[in-house]
């Protein structure tokens, strides 16, 4: 018999989430890039399917941090498991930019409209911003014009 784990398409063991690049000039000022901002996980009017997430090595960094307008973000990654062992689902979303784009259905946009969903969402989010690390740019890249 299979599991609804069974289902589970194969997911890159970590995944990228974009957060803004003016994040990233204030926290190297501020010398606070370990501290992720939970808001940055929640889903916005992009991520109707789902938090739009992206997976590391099937993805590169560059393709994962370059937004639809072509510019770049910075990128945290996060360990699939932060996710999935919440009991979040990880979907694959390829886009013709990005074949490593995918969505965590389980918070999506319109949940945040629901005060039960809103919550849910965002203990979802705090975990992962947790559990989440900057790994573009670093304090020893230069980050790009943007």
């Amino acid at each position: 018999m299979e599991t609804q784990h069974a289902k589970q398409p194969a997911i890159a063991s970590s995944l990228y989430r974009r957060l803004p690049m003016d994040w990233w000039h204030s926290a190297v000022r501020k010398g606070r890039l370990n501290h992720l901002p939970v808001s940055r996980f929640w889903p916005n009017s992009n991520d109707a399917a789902g938090l739009s997430v992206s997976q590391a090595g099937v993805s590169t960094i560059a393709m994962a941090s370059t937004t639809a307008k072509g510019k770049r973000d910075c990128l945290a990654e996060f360990p699939t498991l932060a996710a999935t062992g919440r009991g979040l689902t990880v979907v694959p979303r390829p886009t013709n930019r990005d074949c490593g784009h995918a969505v965590i259905p389980e918070m999506n946009f319109a949940m945040m409209s629901d005060p039960e969903g809103e919550v849910t969402v965002k203990e979802h989010a705090f975990a992962l911003a947790q559990a989440s690390t900057v790994v573009w740019p670093t304090e020893n890249d230069p980050s790009p014009q943007a």
